[in-house]
C-alpha cells in the first residue's frame, strides 16, 4: 500500500477526509508510528543481506556510520574479516572503568577486541585531526538561494558555527574543521519557498576537500541534514583492518504519495496512528499500556518466517 492509499483511507475511517489540517497531522503520525514499531523489534525485512564493512586506520578508534544504518543487528559482534576475529560489542563505561587509559595517550594500541557506539557526526566521513579544509558546492547551478550551516572545532580548537550561500555549481570556501563536525544542515534563504516540496536545494549539495577532493557528505534535495552513529574500537588500531558489522537498515521516511509502507505493516502502522491519533484528540490520556494486538501479530508473523528471535533488541 502506498502512503498516499493509506492516508486516504485513515483520514476517512476518521471522518476527516476533506480536512487538510487533519492530513497534515496523520501525515507526521505515520513517520512517527513506523519509528515507534520499528524500535520495538529486530524486523527481518529490515536486516541487511551483507554487512557494512569499515576500513580500521592506526591510531583512529572512531568511524562515521552511514545515515540508513540504523543499528547493530542484536545479539551479533562484529567482524574483523583480516584477522578472522569476532568483534563483540561492549557496554562503553565498563571498558573505560576496567581501564582507564581508553581514549588516553597512555592507551595501548593493537588488533580491535571490541566495539561500541558512542557520539555522533554530521559527516559521513569524519575530518582528520590535524584540520580539513572544506568546501560546499551543489550540482545544479540554480542553488544561489540555498544557505548551508556547519557547526563544529575550528582550526584553533575553537567551537564555531558559520553560514554561507551556495553559488550553484561553484564551490564556496567552509573553513578548516577539526573533529568532530556536529551538525551541517541546509535550506532555502527565508525569502524562498521550496519549488519542490519536502526539498531544501533543488540539486545535490556535496560537502568536500577543497580543491574537488574526498567527500565528506552528500545531501540530496530532500535532505536537510544528516546525524551519523559512531562506532569505535578498542584498543586504538595499529594497523589497518577491515570490520564487518552486520545491522538493521533504517526505515525510509515516507515523504510522497507513492512511498510504499514497510511490508505486512499496513495493520499494526494502522493501530499505533489511531491511538496516537486518540491521543491527540484529547480522547486518550496517554498511550501506555493501551492494547495492541495488531502488533503482537506482526511480531508473530515475524518469527514465523525463522528462528523466533528477541522482541527488544537492546535486552
Amino acid at each position: 500500500m502506498t502512503r498516499r492509499e493509506f492516508l486516504d483511507d485513515f483520514l476517512a475511517f476518521v471522518g476527516e477526509s476533506e480536512d487538510d489540517d487533519a492530513r497534515d497531522v496523520a501525515e507526521r503520525l505515520l513517520n512517527r508510528a513506523i519509528d515507534v514499531i520499528y524500535m520495538k523489534h529486530a524486523f527481518r525485512q529490515f536486516r541487511a543481506p551483507t554487512a557494512h564493512e569499515i576500513t580500521l586506520v592506526a591510531g583512529t578508534r572512531s568511524y562515521a556510520l552511514p545515515s540508513w544504518f540504523g543499528r547493530p543487528l542484536p545479539r551479533t559482534p562484529a567482524f574483523n574479516l583480516t584477522d578472522r576475529a569476532p568483534v563483540p560489542f561492549e557496554d562503553e563505561v565498563l571498558l573505560k572503568q576496567s581501564d582507564a587509559t581508553i581514549g588516553t595517550s597512555l592507551e595501548a594500541t593493537g588488533a580491535p577486541e571490541c566495539a561500541y557506539l558512542g557520539g555522533v557526526s554530521a559527516l559521513e566521513v569524519e575530518v582528520s585531526a590535524s584540520g580539513t579544509a572544506l568546501e560546499v558546492v551543489s550540482d545544479s547551478s540554480s542553488d544561489t538561494d540555498v544557505v548551508l550551516s556547519i557547526e563544529g572545532i575550528d582550526a584553533n580548537n575553537r567551537q564555531k558555527r558559520t553560514k554561507v550561500t551556495l553559488t550553484g555549481t561553484i564551490a564556496v570556501a567552509l573553513g578548516t574543521w577539526k573533529p568532530p563536525v556536529m551538525f551541517v544542515g541546509k535550506s532555502f534563504i527565508a525569502a524562498v519557498d521550496a519549488p519542490t516540496e519536502f526539498t531544501t536545494s533543488r540539486g545535490t549539495v556535496t560537502v568536500r576537500v577543497a580543491a574537488a577532493g574526498t567527500t565528506h557528505l552528500t545531501l540530496q534535495a530532500d535532505e536537510s541534514s544528516k546525524q551519523q552513529l559512531m562506532v569505535n574500537v578498542t584498543p586504538l588500531p595499529n594497523a589497518t583492518k577491515v570490520l564487518a558489522l552486520p545491522f538493521l537498515m533504517k526505515p525510509k521516511r515516507l515523504m510522497y504519495d507513492s512511498d510504499a509502507l514497510p511490508t505486512w505493516w499496513d495493520s499494526a502502522i494502522w493501530e499505533e496512528m489511531l491511538i496516537q491519533w486518540r491521543v491527540n484528540a484529547g480522547e486518550l490520556a496517554t498511550d501506555i499500556n493501551v492494547p495492541r494486538p495488531e502488533f503482537i501479530n506482526l511480531l508473530s508473523f515475524d518469527n514465523t518466517i525463522g528462528p523466533p528471535i528477541t522482541k527488544r533488541p537492546f535486552r
